[in-house]
């Protein structure tokens, strides 16, 4: 049997590490070399109640280690300026696909890989969760916080997140299986299908000072503030679900700092969720790692340069997801020229996009599937 070189240690228990370790497992790497923080009791309520937009490329790599959750399809994206008619839409069919992506909840597809971790350390008889020796160890960060010293922008925003529940209304948005991803001043908005009818995730990305407003509001209130935010094309929505509040900032981790330390998921990068982009970016860097590490079975290579290896593998999908997620986070500020409302300017350059078919498909594709597949 192949056997890695090499001791793997991995820090955290999120999904990017478990995903990891059962790539890793996948790939043939031998059991008594991986050594694993041991997992959280449960996850943080905050966390728990997140619904999370898998693409496409996401389930496709976790179908390999794990049965995926069950979640709401993601047939249709649509995308447009608040106040302004004119948005874009993707469809599945434009990139030869069948579905988008999926919604799950984040304590669902949480649970499904720690239920997977625990039955592959039942399989192979071995526990994970020992300390490696130092030294000789590709020691592997997936504890979601980024090093003191990564490169941060602050979007001056706070993302408030909650549960909404509509009646289902064929006459008026949102429709099902459709997300929504609303520009407008201080930040985008995006709702998002979720398994039962009528049921929606909302992601409500704003200042600091409305956002504590928001939370503070009674649910009438707030179900008036969002429906003002919406506008009349958009059904009665109401508040299903408590509401939380996260300060957004994006970090970028740069090339290992310590010899044979390698950071993945938002330890390496904490993204804007304007494009649900985050975990997706992390379960690339989780599979993409195993590969690397697979393929270098033969070979004796120090943890050092493996670290730095599998860095500049991951960099150009990286660098990409993070710089289109940047301009999407404030695209107001991005596309603003003197005289020219910004909702406006917002709205031409989306029916722009909407023209450009092709322009539209291939960053449609950066997102679904990473810069190496889509290549």
């Amino acid at each position: 049997m192949n056997r890695s070189l090499m001791n793997i240690s991995i820090t955290g228990s999120g999904p990017v590490a478990m995903a990891l370790t059962l790539f890793l497992r996948r790939q043939g790497i031998a059991p008594e070399r991986l050594f694993v923080a041991p997992l959280a009791a449960q996850v943080p309520p905050a966390a728990a109640a997140r619904a999370i937009a898998l693409s496409q490329g996401s389930v496709q790599l976790l179908n390999r280690i794990i049965d995926v959750p069950a979640g709401a399809p993601i047939e249709k994206v649509d995308i447009g300026v608040l106040g302004h008619g004119l948005h874009s839409q993707l469809h599945p069919g434009d990139l030869g696909l069948t579905a988008l992506g999926r919604v799950v909840r984040y304590q669902n597809l949480w649970t499904a890989l720690q239920t997977a971790f625990e039955r592959e350390q039942q399989r192979c008889g071995h526990r994970f969760e020992a300390p490696a020796q130092a030294g000789d160890a590709l020691h592997i960060i997936a504890d979601g916080r980024p090093d003191d010293d990564a490169t941060r922008r602050q979007f001056e925003q706070v993302a408030l997140t909650t549960e909404l529940q509509t009646a289902m209304d064929s006459h008026a948005l949102p429709l099902p299986g459709v997300a929504y991803e609303r520009f407008k001043q201080n930040g985008p908005l995006a709702l998002l299908p979720l398994p039962e009818p009528g049921r929606l995730s909302l992601v409500w990305c704003t200042t600091p000072d409305h956002g504590e407003q928001l939370q503070q509001m009674d649910a009438d209130a707030f179900e008036q503030a969002l429906a003002t935010a919406l506008g009349a094309r958009f059904a009665p929505i109401t508040l299903a679900d408590e509401r939380f509040v996260t300060p957004l900032q994006r970090a970028i981790s740069g090339p290992p700092r310590q010899a044979g330390c390698l950071r993945l998921g938002n330890a390496a990068q904490t993204l804007h969720p304007v494009a649900g982009q985050g975990l997706n970016l992390g379960l690339r860097d989780a599979f993409e790692t195993s590969a690397a590490m697979a393929s270098a079975q033969e070979q004796i290579t120090a943890p050092a340069a493996m670290a730095t290896k599998i860095f500049s593998l991951r960099k150009t999908d990286r660098t990409n997801t993070v710089r289109l997620t940047d301009i999407l986070a404030q695209l107001d500020k991005q596309l603003s020229w003197a005289g020219v409302n910004n909702g406006a300017t917002q709205s031409i350059v989306i029916a722009l996009l909407d023209t450009l078919g092709p322009l539209r498909r291939l960053a449609a594709r950066r997102f679904i599937f990473g810069h190496r597949q889509a290549n």
